[in-house]
């Protein structure tokens, strides 16, 4: 289904929402809140990396059919990873997403995708300036969304 440039953020932005909405519960969880706080076992970063990828694979599945392609947000989880827990987590928060992404039906299909994609040349551009802008848009809203929230939930609390 072809959808307009501004449906498609739409819905990418949305699905950043529920993305947000889970790590400000998780947040609240004191277990979480510790492995995000205080200094950084392996076995924590472990755990943050498995969450973080979670999210990566939820902004798989979250994604907006259009023009033959997916537009998702699988790359909010491991930036939010990265920027909360270090460069570990997103480097293996992204691994999650990604070799997750390569397997799911079609998956191993990627490389040769791919290729036909560039070798289509006008589609490729075509299809490049449909879904490019939305999903660029949707993460970096998702991922600024996420550091202000991060930001005041640190804040000390005023009693």
């Amino acid at each position: 289904m072809d959808i307009s440039i501004f449906g498609i953020l739409w819905a990418l932005i949305e699905k950043a929402c529920v993305v947000l909405v889970i790590f400000v519960l998780l947040f609240h969880i004191n277990f979480f809140k510790r492995m995000l706080t205080d200094k950084k076992t392996v076995v924590h970063q472990v755990l943050l990396s498995i969450v973080f990828g979670a999210f990566a694979i939820y902004g798989t599945y979250s994604g907006v059919a259009t023009s033959g392609a997916i537009a998702n947000i699988r790359n909010i989880g491991p930036m939010m990873g990265g920027l909360l827990a270090g460069p570990w987590v997103g480097l293996a928060s992204g691994l999650i997403g990604g070799i997750h992404r390569y397997f799911i039906p079609g998956g191993f299909t990627a490389v040769p995708c791919a290729l036909g994609t560039i070798l289509s040349g006008d589609n490729a551009l075509k299809l490049v300036n449909v879904i490019a802008m939305p999903m660029i848009l949707a993460d970096t809203f998702g991922v600024a969304v996420f550091a202000f929230l991060l930001r005041e939930m640190r804040k000390p609390k005023i009693q």
